[in-house]
């Protein structure tokens, strides 16, 4: 069976590319982007639930947002041309750190 780590890895992927998506569709008038966000969404959702099977509740959504928040603003920056600044890079090295320590955390 392929790890609830690499699933979840998966499952934060599919969001942020949905999320990207959604960007691109240019405030949903674009029919491409629009399909893409809901297909990319419901194999995030599908997986997440999967993960669930293993992992609890807490440390799933917990790391599925957090790691989906921090890959979201990189995203933005790198490929949108957002800003980047010492205050997003900050609040992006905290949530990493948070969802480093919620991992690694017993259950």
């Amino acid at each position: 069976m392929i790890n609830h780590w690499i699933l979840l890895a998966l499952a934060v992927v599919a969001e942020v590319a949905g999320s990207a998506s959604m960007r691109m569709s240019d405030g949903f008038t674009r029919w491409l982007p629009i399909v893409a966000v809901c297909v990319l969404y419901l194999i995030a959702f599908w997986l997440e639930a999967i993960v669930m099977r293993t992992l609890g509740m807490g440390v799933t959504y917990s790391v599925w947002a957090g790691a989906g928040m921090a890959l979201s603003a990189v995203v933005g920056i790198l490929y949108f041309g957002e800003s980047a600044n010492v205050y997003k890079i900050v609040g992006i090295t905290i949530i990493t750190i948070g969802v480093v320590v919620v991992a690694l955390a017993p259950e």
